[in-house]
């Protein structure tokens, strides 16, 4: 599993979730009824600004009640979501002592457990992960969400077939943003660009209009699979949405970056790369930066890069 996957466990779908779960005083009977069934709640955004407000609501929110689960899966929600965005891993490791707080005193608090599972599986802690997934699926047979995660994490852990069992599962459970872009993983690592294309496109329909950051991403990896195709126009075009729907994501100016390099523009694509590691500087980047670099003949500065990426590697737990 690559990286690049990982992030549709911590943030597709994942507003969802919290929809089902989370109430406030503020809402409505219906709006609670309908987050009961399901029906992602207008009141969940995801724009960077509205990003930054939920964290310091539920911060807020459990400083005044630390066990209060549907805030800790709200908080967690929100800090995963940055985590992909800013790049900042230990955002991660907040939110798991978030959930691990609430879930102290209830235990049985199946959001709470659900999104621990992404959290296991954004610190690429891939055993953890499945363990949690087989407690709740045979606390709850047919938790989708939890197949989504089991089927994440044996994935990485090598077992394919299992993997994509598992997400046949999910899909059949809840055909919804998440289970399609597991499906179109799956397509893509069959081979098959244009079935993977076709589903990623499901899931993009699939998602709210009013969760910015995830059509963003949907976005950022159709572009992704349209380079592979060597559509060049159309990927600049998906990763032109992704940066209109959600200023400034990461995936949006990587994506153009690519197109550029594609295009032998090897300047402007370290140009526009460099403008992104000031905020997000992950290892795959800085290491791209350096082969970038190193394509423009400055071979130290390439070096300097390769040893940041090294570090990175180290403190993002995916050292090879």
């Amino acid at each position: 599993m690559t990286r690049r996957w990982i992030a549709i466990v911590v943030g597709v779908g994942a507003l969802a979730l919290v929809g089902r779960n989370f109430s406030s005083a503020h809402e409505s009977p219906a709006a609670r009824d309908a987050a009961g069934r399901g029906v992602t709640l207008t009141t969940l955004r995801t724009s960077r600004v509205e990003l930054d407000r939920t964290v310091a609501a539920m911060r807020a929110a459990l400083q005044h009640d630390p066990a209060n689960a549907s805030a800790a899966v709200r908080l967690a929600d929100a800090w995963l979501r940055l985590v992909r965005v800013t790049g900042n891993a230990g955002l991660a490791h907040a939110a798991e002592a978030a959930l691990k707080r609430a879930l102290e005193s209830s235990p049985r608090a199946h959001a709470a457990q659900q999104m621990l599972g992404a959290v296991y599986l954004s610190q690429h802690r891939f055993s953890d992960a499945v363990a949690l997934a087989r407690a709740m699926i045979e606390a709850r047979p047919n938790d989708a969400w939890a197949y989504g995660v089991l089927g994440d994490g044996l994935l990485e852990l090598g077992d394919r077939d299992a993997a994509f069992d598992a997400f046949d599962r999910m899909l059949a459970l809840r055909p919804d943003a998440a289970a399609y872009g597991r499906a179109a993983y799956a397509r893509e690592l069959l081979g098959d660009l244009d079935g993977a294309l076709r589903l990623m496109r499901m899931a993009l329909d699939a998602t709210s209009p009013h969760d910015p950051e995830s059509v963003a991403w949907h976005h950022a990896q159709i572009g992704e699979l349209l380079l592979r195709r060597h559509d060049l126009e159309g990927a600049r075009r998906s990763f032109a949405h992704a940066e209109f729907t959600f200023t400034g994501h990461p995936l949006a100016i990587e994506g153009e970056a690519r197109v550029l390099a594609t295009e032998g523009r090897a300047a402007e694509a370290l140009t526009l790369l460099r403008s992104l590691l000031d905020s997000s500087p992950t290892a795959d980047r800085l290491g791209w930066a350096a082969d970038l670099l190193d394509t423009n003949g400055r071979s130290e500065e390439a070096a300097k890069y390769r040893h940041l990426a090294t570090a990175a590697r180290l403190s993002e737990g995916t050292a090879k």
